[in-house]
């Protein structure tokens, strides 16, 4: 379930710790480790939520910077803390409803993201765009630094707002008119 994050900013630290020196999350940020990452006491320019099971337990995070004068996200950090099966699912379902809720909810018009290529997470962001009508812009060559100094190349997505909202209403047209009816801010 998707929640807020600031409701478990206190989990958030020993989780960031612990991936530090999993050699699986080196590609997660450039660079260096974050250990307590800031959560921010609004949303002006992030947003942040958590993906946690049915016991309360965070598996996940979820983060937007925005761009507030231009209305779209600049950048986005997913990061799945346990990469057990079961959690797969649930974690899963969380990435769309964070999409659905900048979108559908939010209204940002487009969002932008970079994932280093050659990281495990590559394949599922460029099925993902793939299904939700977005882009991949480009390459930016030897761009992304890890923390033992080697570059990597890092790949450019974009998804805009009309795209999504059309391929999520062929794909999900019941939960898309739900969306509709809950989420989107009545005008007028």
């Amino acid at each position: 379930m998707l929640k807020r994050t600031i409701l478990y900013k206190n989990q958030l630290p020993l989780l960031f710790t612990i991936l530090a020196d999993d050699p699986y999350y080196r590609f997660l940020t450039p660079s260096f480790s974050t250990f307590v990452r800031k959560i921010e006491d609004d949303n002006w320019s992030k947003q942040q939520f958590v993906s946690v099971d049915r016991y309360d337990n965070v598996i996940g995070y979820f983060e937007a910077d925005i761009l507030p004068k231009a209305h779209f996200v600049g950048n986005l950090t997913i990061v799945r803390f346990n990469r057990e099966n079961t959690y797969n699912f649930i974690f899963a379902k969380d990435l769309l409803d964070f999409f659905v809720k900048l979108f559908f909810y939010y209204e940002y018009k487009k969002i932008n993201f970079t994932v280093a290529v050659t990281s495990p997470n590559e394949f599922w962001y460029d099925r993902f765009i793939h299904k939700y009508g977005g882009n991949i812009v480009g390459i930016k060559r030897e761009n992304f630094a890890l923390e033992n100094g080697l570059l990597l190349d890092e790949k450019i997505y974009e998804i805009f707002k009309g795209e999504f909202k059309q391929e999520f209403k062929k794909l999900y047209p019941k939960t898309y008119d739900r969306h509709v009816r809950e989420l989107t801010l009545k005008k007028g």
